[in-house]
């Protein structure tokens, strides 16, 4: 009787047959985060203490801020400037750990760098290039484990979604493929 129950339930579930839990209303991020500059390409780390994300003030280029809480549905408490460099830094993905930072950097191209500290404790560095990849991309997303990455491509077919993997996370990613079954 027991596995029937059981069975039955997964089967509402994934079937769609049960309410889907909602959503509450959106609110705005306030601590320090909205500003009257331009704040976008937002990350919340896996663990919901940190939110990353850029911001463009007038005049000057997109920088990447930090947002602290001490619980993941708490308000966020401190916002600090965690990366900047001579061009734009924008779309910050952040590993697992909170030790390896994604980014996409444009100083005369959009390259998409990772920057990488010891602890959770020590500034985010500059970034070093991610081998492997084209120039001129953008909005890296990866996987838990850092060996697939998503990005998009403005040169081919006008940001159109590519797709690359690796063996290990000292690798360089190779395999780029086209998203074709997404791209339109």
């Amino acid at each position: 009787m027991r596995s029937l129950i059981f069975v039955a339930f997964f089967t509402f579930v994934f079937a769609g047959l049960l309410p889907a839990a909602q959503w509450t209303a959106p609110v705005p991020v306030e601590s320090g985060i909205n500003t009257s500059a331009t704040e976008w390409t937002p990350y919340l780390s896996y663990d919901g203490l940190s939110l990353y994300f850029a911001r463009h003030e007038s005049g000057g280029n997109d920088r990447i801020y930090e947002a602290k809480r001490n619980q993941p549905s708490g308000n966020f408490t401190s916002v600090s400037q965690v990366l900047s460099s001579s061009g734009h830094v924008i779309e910050p993905w952040v590993s697992p750990d909170n030790l390896r930072m994604y980014y996409e950097n444009e100083s005369s191209s959009w390259y998409i760098k990772m920057s990488q500290r010891a602890s959770i404790n020590d500034p985010w560095p500059q970034g070093t290039q991610v081998s492997g990849l084209p120039i001129d991309i953008g909005s890296p997303t990866l996987s838990q484990n850092e060996l697939t990455i998503v990005y998009s491509n403005p040169i081919v077919n006008g940001w159109d979604l590519y797709m690359a993997t690796r063996p290990d996370r000292d690798s360089a990613f190779s395999n780029i493929r086209s998203l074709s079954e997404l791209n339109t």
